[in-house]
Parts: structure tokens; C-alpha cells; sequence
């Protein structure tokens, strides 16, 4: 009996060191599955970070073009606005001139039509 007692034992430590055998090898094929899961993840993060990037950057690039093509055009507005502006002050000088040169010219034919009447009154 003592060699049926002694097999059950050693039977009983070869279960249980099958049981831990297996819980062992299920840690380790869990932990290789975790960190294959976290290397899938690091790199799908790295992916979409790179992806994310390549956007950012195309849609600054548009933004900056247009943005200096809007400050182009802001200048050539200027530019023009600032000779039409000379410009009219130049008509409106000319317009004065002008508007001296009629009242002038008015007074002497006023002048010219008081002394041609006084010549008429006296003759």
C-alpha cells in the first residue's frame, strides 16, 4: 500500500505541476498577446500620427498661399487707390484753377459791358 500512496502523491505533484506548467504558459502566451497588442497599437499610433501630420502640413501650405495672395492683392488695391486718389486731387486743383480762371474772366466782361454801357450813357 505504501507504493500506491506514494504513487498517488507523486501523481497528485505531477497534476499540479501540469496545472502550473499549463497556468504558466497561458501567462506567458497572455503577456506575448498584450505586448504584441501594444506594439499594434504603438504603430497604428505612429501611422496615424504621421498621417495626421502630412494633412496639417498640406492645409498650412494651402493657407499660407492664399494668404499672400490676398495680402498681393490688398497692396495692388492700395497702390491703385492711392493714384486715383492723387488723381482726383490733381482734377480738383485743375477744377479750382479753372473756376478762378472763369470768375476772372467773368469780372472782365462784366468790366468790358459797365464801360461799354458808360460809353454809350456819355456819347
Amino acid at each position: 500500500e505504501s507504493a500506491k500512496a506514494a504513487f498517488a502523491k507523486r501523481l497528485k505533484e505531477a497534476e499540479k505541476g501540469l496545472r502550473e506548467a499549463k497556468a504558466g504558459a497561458q501567462s506567458a502566451a497572455s503577456g506575448a498577446a498584450e505586448e504584441s497588442h501594444a506594439r499594434e497599437v504603438a504603430e497604428m499610433k505612429a501611422a496615424h500620427h504621421a498621417s495626421t501630420d502630412s494633412v496639417v502640413k498640406k492645409h498650412n501650405k494651402k493657407y499660407n498661399e492664399m494668404l499672400a495672395e490676398r495680402m498681393a492683392a490688398e497692396e495692388r488695391v492700395g497702390e491703385k487707390c492711392a493714384a486715383l486718389q492723387a488723381e482726383l486731387d490733381a482734377l480738383r486743383a485743375q477744377a479750382a484753377g479753372a473756376q478762378g480762371d472763369a470768375t476772372k474772366t467773368t469780372a472782365a466782361l462784366v468790366k468790358r459791358a459797365t464801360d461799354a454801357e458808360e460809353q454809350v450813357k456819355s456819347s
